[in-house]
Order: C-alpha cells, then structure tokens, then sequence
C-alpha cells in the first residue's frame, strides 16, 4: 500500500510527539517520506531511523511504497515511535559497536526497542483509547 501525504503527517506528528517525550532536545529532526527504493534494500523495513552524529541531524525516514501491507493510524504511530526509540539509543549503540559487531548491536538496540514498544508505546496506546472514550 501506498504512504500518502495524510500517512506521512501522521508520522511526522508522531515523530515529534516522542522526540518531545523523551527530551532529545540535542538533535535537530526531519521527517521524510523517501521514494529512493535502495534506502529500504537491504532490509523490509516501514521506516529508518538514519542519524549523523556530527551534525546532530536525525531523519525519520518513511517507506513510501509498503507492498501489502495496509497502512493504518496505529501501524503509523508504532513505526514513528519505534525510529525514535533508535535515536533514544544510538549513542550507546554507537560505543557498543567498538566492542561488537554492527549487526550485533543492531539486534540487540531491537531487543530494547520492542520492549519499549511493549510497555511505554501500548500504555500510551491504552491511555489515549481510555480518553477518547470518556470524551465520548
């Protein structure tokens, strides 16, 4: 399926809602819908967390193109939560790559990512339901 331009705000607003959540206030951040099929070669991935360490840049980058998978509100929100969780942890996970190798910490850094995905991120989720309700 298709990111369209409502998909990418959705993102993008995401994005800068957990930038502010976790105070990473020393990175400047882009949200990015990327057409450059060979950003997303390597791996199938919905979205890439793609930092410069020098220049304190971090882009938020975007899939445009998800094949079959149904783009959705939530699948958006956890994909712009999950690529800031990466920001979260890339300093350590740069130092751990003295160590080990890249693809070593990269699997580990996913380890944390989805426990955070499956604490923080779901009682956000069930925090936000529960107030939506109650406005009902």
């Amino acid at each position: 399926m298709k990111v369209i331009r409502k998909h990418f705000d959705i993102f993008r607003q995401e994005c800068i809602r957990w930038v502010r959540f976790f105070g990473l206030k020393e990175w400047k951040i882009n949200a990015v819908r990327r057409l450059d099929e060979t950003l997303f070669e390597e791996e199938r991935a919905l979205g890439k967390c793609a930092a410069d360490p020098q220049s304190r840049v971090a882009d938020f980058v975007i899939d445009a193109d998800w094949g079959e998978i149904r783009v959705t509100t939530e699948l958006l929100e956890l994909c712009a939560f999950h690529e800031v969780c990466e920001l979260l942890l890339f300093k350590l996970a740069k130092m751990a790559e003295v160590q080990y190798s890249k693809a070593v910490v990269e699997e580990e850094v996913h380890v944390i990512v989805r426990k955070l995905e499956n604490s923080i991120f779901l009682a956000y989720k069930r925090h936000k339901n529960k107030m939506e309700k109650s406005k009902e």
